[in-house]
C-alpha cells in the first residue's frame, strides 16, 4: 500500500464511504467476523452489570436537578484487525476497496471507529447519520453531508506505516480528560487482546503528559506517534474498541486503574491511607485559556481552606505526585474538567463533589464516578456570561452553599 496510498486516496476523493454494520458480530464472541474485504472485528468481552457502584452523595437538591439513577451495566468491547488499510484523523479505519472501483465495481469503502460496532442499546446501528452530528468530526479527511459520508479531496496524507501496530488513538485525543477515560483504559486492557503482543502502539504523542503516561502504563513498549491530522496508511493494525463506552468503567478496568494509580503513587502513598482534602484548581487555566471561568474561584479556595481543603493544580505535578494525591485524598472539590478527572485515582468511597456551570456534563460525568465506586455529587452555579462556545460559559457558585456541602462530606 506504500507505493500506492497516494493514488487511492486521490480514488477515494470525493467518495462516499458507508460506516460498517455489524449486527452479527455479537453472536459469536471471540471469532474473528469480516466486516469487509481488508477489516475484520472480534467481540472481546459482553455487557455485564457493575454490582459495585459508588452511593449516590445526598446533598438535599430538589429533585428536578437529580438525574434519574438506573443501575450500571459495563458495556461490549471489540477490537478491529485491519491489512492495508486507512487511519483517518483520530479513530477512524478506512477500507478503501480497489482503487480501480469506477471501472471494476468493486467493494464500496467502508469506514468503522472504536464505538460504531457496539450492540443496541450502547449503540444503535439502525439509526441515521445525521442522528450522530458529532460522531463523525476530528476524523481528518471524513465529512458527512445529511446522510452521507465522504472523502475530502485536500485530506492531508501522512507516511506509510508498514510496521504492525495497535491504534490507540480516539476522539479529543489531544485532551488529558479524554485521555483517562478513553485512551488509558485501552492501553490498560490491552492483556484482553492476545494479538496485539508485541506490537508498536500507535498514539497521539505531542505533549508531555502523553509521553509521560505512556512510558509508566506501557515501559519498554515501542510507540510511534500518530499523526491526528492526516490520513495514515497501514499495513497491518489493530484497534480495541473504546474500554469505557459511556464512560462506564467495567470492572477489569478497575482492578487495572488501581494497580496501575498504586504503583505509580508509590509504598509510601499507601502508608499514608486516605485523609486528605483537595480543591482542584482552574485557576492557572483561568488566565491562560479562558473559558469556562469560575468568577468567584478565588472566593471558594480561601472559603474552602478554612476546612482544611488544600488547593492543588494538577497540570503543575508530576505523575506519580498527582495520583499519589489522589490516591490520598478523602473529599475532592472541583470544577467540572479534566483536573477533575484525575479521580479516576481515587480509591474506592471517596467523596467527590463536582461544581458545574450547567448540567450538560452530568449522565457522562455520574456514570463515570459512580462506576469507580465514589460517591460523588454535583452542585450547580449560574452562568454570569458566555464562554468560547455553549457548553463552557463562564460562571459563579454560592460559597456558602460549597461551604455547607464540603462540611457534610468531610464529615462522612
Amino acid at each position: 500500500m506504500a507505493e500506492n496510498a497516494a493514488a487511492i486516496l486521490r480514488g477515494l476523493a470525493g467518495r462516499e464511504v458507508a460506516p460498517v454494520r455489524a449486527p452479527d458480530l455479537w453472536a459469536q464472541p471471540g471469532i474473528w467476523y469480516p466486516l469487509s474485504p481488508r477489516l475484520r472485528a472480534k467481540a472481546v468481552a459482553g455487557a455485564a452489570p457493575l454490582g459495585d457502584e459508588g452511593p449516590r452523595l445526598a446533598l438535599g437538591a430538589p429533585p428536578e436537578t437529580e438525574i434519574e439513577r438506573q443501575p450500571l451495566q459495563a458495556r461490549p468491547r471489540y477490537v478491529v484487525a485491519g491489512k492495508n488499510v486507512l487511519l483517518a484523523g483520530q479513530r477512524a479505519l478506512i477500507d478503501p476497496g480497489d482503487p480501480d472501483i469506477a471501472e471494476s465495481g468493486a467493494a464500496e469503502p467502508v469506514l468503522v471507529n472504536d464505538v460504531l460496532l457496539l450492540p443496541a442499546p450502547f449503540f444503535d446501528q439502525s439509526r441515521p447519520l445525521s442522528a450522530f452530528p458529532r460522531e463523525f468530526r476530528m476524523t481528518h479527511g471524513v465529512s458527512r453531508a445529511g446522510e452521507r459520508l465522504g472523502i475530502s479531496a485536500d485530506a492531508h496524507l501522512a507516511p506509510p506505516i508498514e510496521t504492525p501496530v495497535v491504534a490507540l488513538g480516539s476522539t479529543e485525543s489531544r485532551n488529558y480528560g479524554s485521555w483517562l477515560f478513553r485512551i488509558l483504559p485501552k492501553l490498560l486492557l490491552l492483556d484482553e487482546i492476545p494479538e496485539a503482543a508485541g506490537r508498536a502502539l500507535l498514539m497521539p504523542m505531542e505533549a508531555e503528559w502523553m509521553r509521560e503516561i505512556v512510558a509508566a502504563a506501557a515501559p519498554g513498549r515501542d510507540v510511534i506517534a500518530q499523526d491526528v491530522t492526516a490520513i495514515t496508511p497501514l499495513a497491518d493494525c489493530l484497534a480495541p474498541s473504546l474500554a469505557a463506552p459511556g464512560n462506564v468503567f467495567p470492572s477489569a478496568l478497575r482492578r487495572a486503574l488501581t494497580g496501575f494509580a498504586a504503583r505509580l503513587a508509590g509504598p509510601a502513598s499507601s502508608a499514608r491511607g486516605a485523609g486528605r482534602r483537595l480543591y482542584i484548581s482552574r485557576r492557572s487555566w483561568s488566565k491562560t485559556a479562558p473559558r469556562r471561568i469560575l468568577m468567584n474561584e478565588d472566593e471558594i479556595v480561601t472559603r474552602l481552606g478554612t476546612l482544611g481543603f488544600e488547593e492543588i493544580r494538577p497540570e503543575t505535578l508530576p505523575l506519580g505526585a498527582r495520583i499519589a494525591a489522589f490516591q490520598e485524598a478523602e473529599v475532592v472539590i472541583g470544577p467540572s474538567g479534566s483536573g477533575l478527572f484525575n479521580c479516576v485515582f481515587c480509591r474506592p468511597g471517596t467523596t467527590i463533589l463536582e461544581l458545574e456551570p450547567h448540567g450538560g456534563f452530568r449522565p457522562m460525568h455520574q456514570s463515570l464516578y459512580r462506576s469507580l465506586g465514589l460517591a460523588h455529587g454535583f452542585l450547580r452555579g449560574e452562568i454570569v456570561s458566555p464562554g468560547p462556545a455553549p457548553a463552557h460559559p463562564n460562571w459563579r457558585i454560592e460559597a456558602e452553599a460549597v461551604l455547607r456541602i464540603a462540611e457534610a462530606c468531610a464529615a462522612r
